[in-house]
Parts: structure tokens; sequence; C-alpha cells
């Protein structure tokens, strides 16, 4: 194929790229001070493996951080069932997705972070894997990357794709180049209607599927912590604020001066980074608190989460799943993981990101929207909070039902391709 840049904004993008290099460079050693990078496998950035290839199809899967990457986890059993002798390499952005998803790692599945978008990283990419389909997910797509797999001739799909409003504005600013991005790609599915026709006022052919977060199995757990921590619990009611911001955790304090005084509240921030400012404010409530590893007391009224990762065990200790990101403008995050393990959740007003999966779920009784720590009490209902297994795997049925298709059209694809 011709190695000829596109015209417009997106072959500016690639130029520039190239002339700061230095820059993105700098970035990375700045990074790696912070301890946001990986030192041991800091040479994915610039597009160096750190694992063979298999010799196998292998079926290339990014998403950009913990709750995307997470999510892949319930397409790829769908893709292998289609596709058995199939391998799956997923790349990610961020050092807290990568810690994660490698304790929930599916089998014939490897993990890599996705090279810097520079021209030379992302040739050096895909010169080693030599993927069989690159299948991008939700939000993020690297216009460096994008290019160079379309000149190496090989499919690009998107699958749950999701664009509010105000991505919408922004990449209708540069209509011309995301127009060009996106005719090259073979497939695009959309979680939703709203998404669907933003994709389709930007030039794209889209159909929708739904979300894949409801298939995703459950969150694996240490089965010794989960020991231990279960007898320091005993029949204690346990309320779980999970990916939580400033926002929810002040209505959850609230609401704890004002539940059973045995109820335990966990915080699992959704940026363990916070920490510092959470036993503030917490012990500023008046609350007595244990943080981390620490032993949770009969007097602990809080109990800190200060590490990504946890909450396979949380979800499986408590009462309530209050998932957060609904009381200020973050707009949600995913409450299937709490479901999958069979908990009720309690959310804010303001769910965008995952307004269809809220509304199914409310539907169902199985999630309750809570405006006030008012609510919350009043909807802290521990006799029924755990959920009937039946009404989570009707939920899931449906949603394996409408994506099934969507796999073996992806694997179709594949195997056109290899064909020719």
């Amino acid at each position: 194929m011709s190695r000829t840049l596109p015209l417009g904004l997106w072959g500016i993008y690639i130029r520039l790229t190239t002339l700061l290099r230095p820059l993105v460079l700098w970035k990375v050693k700045r990074r790696l001070s912070e301890g946001k990078e990986d030192a041991a496998r800091v040479c994915e950035r610039y597009g160096v493996a750190t694992h063979d290839r298999p010799a196998s199809p292998l079926i290339w899967l990014h998403a950009v951080g913990l709750g995307e990457v997470m999510a892949l986890r319930g397409m790829i059993p769908i893709l292998s069932r289609h596709c058995p002798d199939a391998y799956f390499l997923v790349t990610s952005g961020t050092r807290q997705s990568a810690d994660v998803f490698n304790k929930n790692l599916p089998d014939r599945t490897l993990h890599q972070y996705l090279p810097l978008d520079v021209r030379e990283y992302c040739q050096a990419f895909l010169a080693h894997w030599k993927p069989d389909v690159c299948i991008w997910s939700e939000q993020e797509l690297w216009p460096n990357m994008i290019w160079n797999i379309d000149q190496s001739g090989i499919p690009q799909i998107v699958i749950n794709a999701r664009m509010n409003a105000a991505s919408f504005r922004s990449r209708h600013r540069a209509k011309g180049m995301f127009v060009d991005i996106y005719g090259r790609f073979s497939l695009i599915s959309a979680q939703d209607g709203q998404t669907a026709a933003h994709l389709r006022a930007l030039g794209a052919n889209v159909r929708v599927d739904g979300s894949l977060k409801q298939l995703a199995p459950a969150l694996q757990v240490d089965q010794r912590e989960y020991e231990t921590r279960k007898i320091e619990i005993g029949e204690r009611p346990v309320l779980c604020l999970a990916s939580s911001h400033s926002a929810d955790e002040a209505v959850a304090l609230a609401a704890l001066d004002a539940l059973d005084p045995e109820t335990l509240l966990i915080i699992a921030p959704r940026r363990v980074e916070r920490s510092a400012e959470i036993i503030v404010k917490t012990k500023t409530a008046g609350f007595s608190l244990s943080v981390g590893n620490g032993p949770i007391q009969q007097t602990t009224r809080v109990h800190l989460v200060d590490q990504v990762g946890q909450l396979g065990l949380w979800y499986r200790l408590c009462s309530y799943a209050f998932v957060g990101g609904g009381f200020d403008e973050t707009q949600g995050h995913n409450p299937w993981e709490a479901v999958t393990l069979n908990r009720r959740v309690l959310h804010g007003p303001n769910t965008a990101n995952f307004r269809r999966d809220y509304e199914n779920l409310n539907s169902l009784g199985i999630a309750c929207q809570i405006t006030s720590a008012a609510d919350l009490v009043a909807s802290f209902d521990t006799a029924d909070a755990v959920l009937d297994p039946k009404h989570r795997n009707w939920a899931v049925d449906q949603a394996v039902k409408e994506l099934d298709k969507l796999g073996r059209d992806i694997i179709a694809i594949v195997e056109r391709e290899r064909a020719s």
C-alpha cells in the first residue's frame, strides 16, 4: 500500500508527532519519576515487546483505562468461541489498568502497553505483533497507529463505542479528519443510539450492539484475604462505596451517621492517590478509620482501600454496593462488577456514561437511584441486599445474545482477511 501520508489535519498530526518526539520522551521520563509508568515495562511505550508473538491467529484489542480494559474480559470468550485457536493481545494506556487486568487475565491472553503515538514506535509494535485484526474499544483512537494499521492492510474495528455530546462537539471541530479515520474501519459498533447518531454525523457506518461491561466475568479474589476479612467483619452490615469521588464520599459519610452504628463503610476511591484527603475527611466527620492492610476492629466505622484491584474482595463482603461517579460531572461508573457478584447497586443521579445500563438495572430492581444521604439511608435494606442470581443471569443472558452476533461478524472479517 502507499505510504503517502493523509492530507489535512491527519497528515499534520503525523508530522508533528515525529517532530515533537523529544518532548514525548521527556514526558515519559517525568511520568516514570512520578511512578505513573512501570520501569520494567517502559520499553513497551516505544513499541518494544516483552512477549513473543503466539504462532496462532492474534486478535488485538485496545482500551484506554481500567474500566474499559476490564470490560474486554467479557468479549474475549465470545470471540474465542467463534475462533478457538486464537490468542488475544490486550493493550491499554495506564499503569492501573495493566496492574488490575493482569490479576484478572483471561485464558490465551497477553497484555502490553500501547506504544506512544509516534510513527516509528507504532511501526515497531506492528512489525513484532502482526495482528490479524485491531479492535478499538469505547472512545480512544490514536491517529498515527490507525494510519499505520491501515497501511499494513490489517482490518480495524470499533466496539463498545461511546460518545457523549461534549466528545462529539470536540471531534466535530476536526470533522474532515474523523470522516477519513472512521472510513478506514471495517465495522463500528456503538453502545447506544445517541452514540450511533454522533458517529453517523462524523461519517461513520455504525450499528448498535449494546455495552460489553455486563459480560465481564466476576472479579477475582484472594481466598485467604477473603476469609480473614470475613472473620473481622462478622455479621456487621457493610456498605461498599466503589470508584468514589469526593461528592460520593460526602453522601456516604453523611448517611453513615444515620445508619445502624454497626454498619461498616468501605471506601474504594477511583484514584487511590486521594487517600490522604479521604483520611482527613473521615476523621473530621468523627469516624474511626482503618486503612489498607490494617485490621478492621469492631469499633471501626470506615475502612479505606488504598490499592487498586480490591473490588473483587469488597463486593463479596458487602451488603450493598454504592457505585460512585453519580454525584458530580463524572457521569457514573460500571455497575456490572457488583451485579456479577450478586450485589444490588445504589447510584447517584448523574450516570450518562452508563445510561442504558442503569435504566435496565433499575427497571429490574437490581439498581436504585439515590439523590441524597437520606435516600441512601432509606434504601439500605440489608435483608434484601443480595440478588437472586436468576435476575442477574437474565440481564446477562440478554447481553450475550445481543453481542454474540457481533463476535461472529468480527471473526468473519478476520477469516475473510486471512483468506485473501
